[in-house]
């Protein structure tokens, strides 16, 4: 085709096609720029809840969960009240007045009656505090149940503090026992072997009435056993 002829077919083109064509080229691209984001935004949640359930035993209720066992919420509950609340196993939700977090340094976690003396004071090498919260739930009839929940980090080479460090190790001091069906154990049958066995899920020491439980995450089974062995 000759170049003149190309120019004056190409000129003879209503402008209007062309924007239309944009505006279709426009919309499909936005349409799959929308439902991409929402995927990507619902894989997060996802994968973020599925983080959260396998590693903390302090969660959301699930709605399939039986009520006694800390389960769903019941009509009248707040659900932020019912994700914080920590109370002995099989205590309805129906029966929680209200329930508080508060984020807490070492020290004070270590200062709080009863629960602090569980909180090791002497950590192995290159492991350090990360972060501590201290859980309140009062229930209806005045009673009130407590937890501490401490995450310990692994020091990067050259890290000072918990700053850009891995987290190493979960560890609860509850003033009651909040799971009859994970594991529990005296302080002096914990072996490195029981730390082993368990790999990285949760189990209670009982000391007492007080119970420490603990989810190995990134530390070594010496330094755990360690840890555990400082508190006799």
């Amino acid at each position: 085709m000759r170049e003149e002829t190309f120019c004056e077919i190409l000129g003879e083109i209503d402008d209007r096609h062309i924007v239309d064509a944009k505006q279709k080229h426009k919309a499909k691209r936005t349409v799959w720029f929308k439902w991409g984001t929402m995927a990507a935004c619902l894989c997060l949640v996802i994968l973020g809840a599925t983080l959260w359930h396998s590693i903390d035993p302090v969660r959301k209720p699930q709605e399939d969960e039986p009520v006694s066992a800390g389960g769903m919420w019941p009509e009248g509950v707040d659900p932020i009240v019912a994700s914080l609340a920590v109370s002995p196993t099989g205590v309805d939700l129906r029966d929680v007045a209200d329930a508080t977090l508060i984020d807490i340094s070492e020290e004070d976690a270590q200062a709080v009656e009863n629960l602090g003396a569980y909180i090791p004071e002497t950590l192995p090498e290159g492991i350090c505090f990360g972060n501590a919260g201290y859980y309140e739930t009062i229930m209806k009839n005045g009673t009130r149940y407590h937890m501490i929940r401490v995450t310990y980090a692994s020091k990067n080479e050259g890290s000072t503090s918990a700053m850009n460090s891995d987290t190493a190790l979960l560890w609860m001091v509850w003033g009651h026992l909040p799971d009859e069906s994970l594991p529990i154990y005296q302080p002096e049958k914990v072996s490195a072997q029981i730390i082993d066995q368990h790999g990285g899920g949760v189990f209670y020491i009982n000391y007492d009435g007080i119970y420490v439980g603990i989810s190995q995450m990134d530390i070594e089974t010496e330094q755990l056993l360690a840890m555990i062995k400082s508190l006799e």
